[in-house]
């Protein structure tokens, strides 16, 4: 999902922690048998030219923001020290092995990554070089930080916006060569735990969802969801709103996983634990049935009906179908229990997965079409293949256009210092394909009924050619792209 963009954050002063040699220390002394302690620094990127051109408060209040997300990624009992102006120590306690280390360091870069808008009309993006070293038996504290501070510089040298994390022995994840048998027993013990704790996790409800908006593009058009259903189904909390109002508010459902070790886990990887563990239809039970009472809360507050949108992977929905767990009948029991109007809730399909697990997803699409549930195709390449064979798929009610397309219509025009006529101006070759192939998708879903919409939305201008081009949805960062960016004081 496209990251929101923003401003120069004005955090609250990063907070020290006590010496980094002290909580290392604490951490080495509370390993059980067969643990690890990880020591990663973490560096901001460009840290110097951004004081340069901004003052040194800049680079302070990015690092506390930085600071603030690492906190709601890593474990509780993690800690997290300023250890420079533009640096940090994270010190992950009570970690399986030097495989989980490189996870964490993985998740932190990509963590700590976010798009921000600075004065000058200035486009940065704020990363870290994470640098890992790994603590075991008699290692001190003092050579955990230099290793790491050492791998550190050699991320930042390289350009930033990776990680490095120190090899220590045989025993240490399924890339070592001395002991191959102990490798693959390693990685198969590590994919039994995480089964277990999914297990536990799903079963508690302890799933995190995160909402993305999908915002509406162009004027009201006849309703997403059905207006009488919706305001019974929410109990008469609001009043429904009225024919003809706005295509419907969608929140699009990202699942992610507090894990007890790696910290949070991506939707991509919940996923493939998910599948890992065999709990597919555990899994699905579980987002529906969290995504519909966010649904409910989400519309109690807005006042209106808020729909929400889950992704659906093929391989999900045919180890369930294998399990016979009933996709129907759970769809059902989740909007029934959060008192919804079935139209409230989208099943979101990649087009490639669609292609490729129509036997899997057709039966259960049609008996939720006869419920009035939304299947949002997402990723559609607007070309003459794909509309072929959309023919052949009738189940979407709403298609996405693939993220190449805002791209490609945000593509600057091309050099004009070559040009024979002074001022003339010509479309990149890209850009008028991906203006083409809009008009071609959006043509064939209103023979259809079906709404159109586009991910990946970043430009205002973009934006608004989609709007013009009939284009009723949008993700992205447009909507904030155009306020005025400011300094911190």
């Amino acid at each position: 999902m496209t990251p929101e963009r923003r401003r120069a954050p004005r955090p609250e002063p990063l907070q020290e922690a006590g010496d980094a040699d002290d909580v290392i220390a604490a951490a080495l002394s509370a390993r059980r048998p067969g643990e690890v302690t990880g020591v990663l620094i973490l560096r901001l990127d460009r840290a110097d030219l951004l004081a340069g051109a901004y003052g040194g408060g800049l680079v302070d209040d990015l690092l506390v923001d930085v600071a603030g997300r690492l906190r709601q990624t890593v474990r509780a009992d993690d800690r997290l020290l300023a250890t420079g102006p533009d640096t940090l120590c994270l010190v992950a306690r009570a970690m399986p092995g030097q495989r989980d280390v490189a996870l964490l360091a993985e998740r932190v870069v990509r963590a700590a990554a976010r798009p921000l808008a600075l004065p000058d009309g200035v486009e940065h993006e704020v990363t870290v070089s994470v640098g890992g070293s790994v603590g075991r038996g008699d290692d001190q504290p003092a050579s955990l930080l230099a290793r790491a501070e050492r791998r550190c510089r050699e991320v930042a040298a390289a350009g930033g916006g990776r990680w490095s994390v120190e090899a220590v022995g045989p025993d240490v994840g399924p890339r070592s060569a001395g002991d191959p048998d102990r490798a693959v027993r390693h990685d198969a013990v590590a994919r039994l735990r995480q089964a277990g704790e999914l297990r536990q996790a799903l079963a508690a409800g302890q799933l995190d969802l995160a909402f993305t908006p999908l915002a509406s593009l162009t004027p009201p058009t006849p309703d997403l969801f059905t207006p009488a259903a919706a305001g019974d189904a929410l109990g008469g909390k609001f009043p429904a709103p009225p024919a003809g109002a706005a295509a419907g508010e969608w929140r699009v459902v990202a699942v992610r996983w507090r894990h007890p070790v790696r910290g949070l886990l991506h939707p991509g990887a919940v996923v493939a634990a998910a599948l890992d563990a065999g709990l597919a239809g555990a899994y699905l039970d579980t987002v529906l049935r969290l995504a519909s009472a966010a649904a409910l809360d989400a519309s109690v507050a807005a006042g209106r009906p808020v729909g929400v949108a889950i992704d659906l992977p093929a391989a999900v929905a045919a180890q369930a179908r294998a399990q016979d767990a009933d996709l129907t009948g759970m769809v059902a029991a989740a909007v029934a229990r959060a008192r919804l109007d079935p139209g409230q809730l989208a099943l979101r399909i990649t087009a490639e997965h669609a292609r490729a697990g129509t036997e899997a997803l057709a039966p259960a699409l049609d008996q939720l079409a006869g419920l009035g549930v939304a299947v949002m195709l997402i990723g559609i390449d607007p070309s003459p293949s794909t509309l072929a064979w959309l023919d052949t798929w009738p189940h979407a009610t709403i298609w996405l256009l693939d993220r190449s397309v805002p791209a490609a219509l945000a593509l600057p025009p091309a050099d004009l210092s070559r040009r024979a006529v002074p001022g003339a101006s010509e479309l990149a070759p890209a850009a008028i394909l991906a203006r083409t192939g809009t008009a071609a998708v959006v043509a064939a879903a209103r023979t259809r009924g079906i709404v159109t919409g586009a991910e990946g939305v970043d430009d205002p201008a973009v934006a608004a050619e989609l709007a013009a081009a009939g284009v009723a949805l949008a993700e992205g960062r447009w909507a904030v792209r155009s306020a005025p960016a400011t300094a911190p004081a």
